[in-house]
């Protein structure tokens, strides 16, 4: 979807190719909550937590259908539980890169959406999902100009995202995700990144999205930013 802000992101040069890659191991709540949630090791068993088991830490390409909602086999596999927080609160991601080392990519966005749930979202099939863009950060305005997800995830560091103040309460699924551009100089050679995590949010607001988007369907191989030429 061209509305995106994703799509006005700089140019970012071709850089080799790594060998690993990695998952959301860890999601922890600051704010009216404080709670640390778990992930399961890919491929491993659901076990007890609220992030989507993934099959494993592969990238996922613009071809992929429905593993670009929620990685590989997590679209429409539900976590077992669900956790807690409310709007205004903190959700700090932290990226694994399978061996327990930090993210390894350097280049490219993050980008973190909600979908809400008909009901609760252990069932929910997330490429029915009508999700909404509630954070996104591209590159640095430093003098270097790096990406931020060098300079927070490739050193080790979590990202904080924030629960917008308006958000409606009920069941979401929220997907965290990395674009990695380091092969984006090739046509279809982005990696993406998703993580969902289930979540019931509190409060009594009633806000509705203006603009929603469908995973698939939200990019094509050809935008800009996904292709870089």
């Amino acid at each position: 979807m061209k509305s995106f802000a994703l799509l006005a992101l700089a140019v970012a040069s071709a850089l080799p190719s790594a060998l690993a890659h990695g998952f959301v191991d860890k999601i922890t709540v600051k704010g009216s909550t404080s709670k640390t949630y778990n992930g399961p090791e890919p491929g491993s068993g659901p076990g007890n937590s609220i992030i989507r088991l993934i099959d494993n830490t592969e990238p996922n390409h613009i071809d992929d259908g429905k593993n670009l909602a929620c990685g590989k086999g997590a679209s429409t596999r539900g976590a077992k539980l669900t956790g807690n927080a409310n709007p205004g609160d903190t959700l700090s991601f932290n990226w694994n890169a399978g061996d327990g080392t930090p993210w390894p990519h350097d280049s490219g966005p993050l980008i973190t959406y909600m979908a809400k749930c008909d009901g609760d979202c252990s069932s929910f099939d997330a490429t029915k999902g009508k999700w909404f863009k509630i954070d996104e950060i591209g590159k640095t305005k430093t003098p270097g100009n790096e990406w931020f997800q060098d300079t927070i995830l490739h050193k080790g560091k979590q990202y904080d995202v924030k629960i917008p103040d308006g958000v409606a309460s009920g069941n979401y699924l929220i997907r965290h995700e990395i674009i990695a551009l380091h092969l984006a100089d090739q046509l279809k050679g982005a990696e993406f990144y998703p993580s969902c995590s289930q979540f019931k949010i509190g409060g009594s607001n009633t806000g509705s999205p203006s603009v929603t988007a469908a995973f698939p369907g939200a990019y094509k191989a050809t935008d800009a930013g996904i292709h870089i030429n």
